[in-house]
């Protein structure tokens, strides 16, 4: 049998996942003597220095922190720190070593920490782009243009952007080591190589900020024509929450009008852009997000021929662009919130043929005398 350690070496085997697993970022503490008192910040009433404190950058406030006594206590009194480094060290670890920690607000975290819903489609979205700070799904990702990376150089100079407009763009400095090609799990999907260190950034904030600017693009396009339809996901599957309507989502630019862009649809960088972030719920619970096993048998089914005809007619009904094989594909990577996958599981094909397995195994194993072990 494998040892724990062995297993974890399969897990937990991309860059982030490691830093993920043991966090950089640990509560501030004082690291020297200083003056116990706030000086000048002590004048200030607390409605107006605690938003001003939480919009510092995460990299400022817990520099802040460090200065004194009193500045420690104040900063892990806030909110935002003391939930973003209870539930979120990992993420903030990631952050740090890509760069990007001076980039985000202890308030934008915060948010994101409390809003389960996907920046895009609505849905719960477990992972934090890292390039905004805001929650997104796997399919979006995998889908989606506006979550699209690039090498500096190269969107820069499609954009028409230069050397003094490098301050204004975000960039992510990247962690050499093996990634998914997909936001899912790496036994589903490819794997890409970053060996090289690069600085990577965000098509569309590229695109905002030449529009803001005013610059001439390599392939010139009408500015009123980079929107299309605020819509919800890809798939037909994905629908909008409960209560929410389809306008409620930011709008996507339409990429596939500028002709030159399908030179950055290879989304090569794709397993480099986001980490797995937690929601935290009104009772304080962290919820990662789970995958559906029963979803992954029904997609090994498929792929060996061996579900039922009718199942496999069903499904085909809600299947984005008619293609059965592209919605198990989806919903096996999938990732559900906690009520969502108790939801989920009831009505769930695979779901269902491994409850029923698992109870048979019980009850054999009831049969023949064999107890569980008791939990410690």
């Amino acid at each position: 049998m494998a040892s724990q350690e062995e297993v974890d070496e399969v897990v937990w085997r991309t860059p982030y996942d490691k830093l993920m697993r043991r966090p950089l970022v640990k509560p501030s503490t004082v690291s020297h003597q200083s003056a116990t008192g706030l000086g000048t910040l002590n004048s200030l009433p607390a409605d107006i220095l605690v938003p001003t404190l939480e919009s510092l950058d995460f990299q400022s406030l817990s520099r802040f922190a460090q200065t004194s006594a009193a500045a420690n206590n104040l900063v892990q009194s806030l909110p935002a720190y003391e939930q973003v480094m209870k539930h979120a060290a990992g993420p903030l670890s990631v952050l740090l070593k890509t760069g990007l920690l001076a980039q985000h607000s202890a308030a934008s975290l915060y948010r994101a920490l409390l809003d389960p819903g996907c920046i895009s489609c609505g849905e719960f979205g477990p992972f934090l782009f890292l390039l905004t700070a805001e929650r997104v799904c796997g399919e979006c990702l995998s889908r989606k243009l506006i979550f699209r990376l690039g090498r500096q150089g190269e969107i820069e100079r499609y954009f028409g952007l230069k050397e003094e407009h490098h301050a204004l763009l975000p960039t992510l400095r990247t962690l050499p080591g093996r990634y998914p090609f997909e936001p899912q799990r790496l036994h589903i999907g490819f794997e890409c190589w970053s060996r090289v260190p690069q600085t990577l950034v965000s098509v569309k904030q590229a695109m905002e900020l030449s529009l803001r600017l005013g610059l001439k693009w390599r392939h010139p396009v009408d500015p009123s024509k980079l929107e299309e339809p605020r819509v919800s996901s890809d798939f037909a599957w994905h629908s909008v929450p409960e209560g929410r309507n389809r306008t409620d989502f930011p709008s996507i630019f339409n990429f596939k009008l500028i002709p030159a862009m399908r030179d950055f649809w290879p989304n090569v960088f794709q397993g480099l852009s986001h980490v797995r972030f937690p929601f935290v719920d009104g009772e304080g619970q962290a919820d990662w997000g789970r995958w559906c096993q029963g979803c992954e048998y029904t997609r090994v089914l498929f792929m060996f021929d061996e579900l039922p005809r009718e199942v496999e007619e069903q499904e085909l009904k809600d299947a984005f662009g008619g293609c059965v094989a592209t919605k198990f594909s989806a919903m096996a990577s999938h990732l559900w919130s906690r009520e969502g996958f108790n939801q989920h599981v009831k009505h769930c094909y695979g779901a269902g043929l491994l409850f029923n397995r698992w109870r048979k195994v019980h009850e054999e194993m009831k049969e023949r005398g064999f107890r569980p072990k008791k939990q410690h």
